[in-house]
């Protein structure tokens, strides 16, 4: 583990969970259906969906709220976000996502890079996305995957 960066640390494990919650949502939305059953807009839809829901968990600017609505299960990690966002805040966290691949209608492969100070420090980083009650989230495995490369494991990150 890198001691001489906490800050890197942190924003990959937030980027991790992340990814882990968009896939949990879409399993549990649409069910055991696979992609093929989704028509191409839809799937041209989903993937604009949890590219958007990616960039707004990470973005500077993003509340803690916001960040929540795009978390599954959000609100269990409202104590990490705000102590990882915190940290970075001048930093000017972000990400960008490079590809989606769904994998069946409530979960999708997403690889992206975050950025700090708009400098990639964790690049082609593999997460999830699910699909909750009509919104694509990122996973909370994703989450805590990034927590735990910083050496946080919350409470809510204990069975996943």
């Amino acid at each position: 583990m890198d001691k001489r960066n906490p800050k890197v640390l942190i924003t990959v494990v937030i980027a991790c969970v992340v990814l882990v919650a968009v896939v949990i949502t879409l399993v549990l939305t649409l069910g055991h259906k696979n992609s093929s059953s989704l028509t191409s807009a839809q799937q041209d839809l989903a993937k604009q969906q949890i590219q958007n829901s990616w960039e707004t968990f990470f973005a500077a600017n993003t509340s803690l709220q916001n960040r929540e609505n795009v978390l599954e299960n959000g609100s269990k990690f409202t104590v990490p976000i705000h102590q990882e966002f915190d940290s970075l805040d001048s930093q000017a966290p972000s990400a960008t996502v490079s590809s989606i691949t769904l994998t069946s209608p409530t979960t999708a492969n997403v690889v992206y890079t975050i950025k700090l100070n708009n400098q990639p420090v964790l690049t082609n980083q593999k997460g999830q996305a699910v699909y909750i009650t009509s919104t694509w989230e990122v996973s909370d495995a994703t989450l805590c995957g990034l927590l735990n490369l910083g050496g946080v494991k919350p409470t809510a990150c204990q069975n996943i």
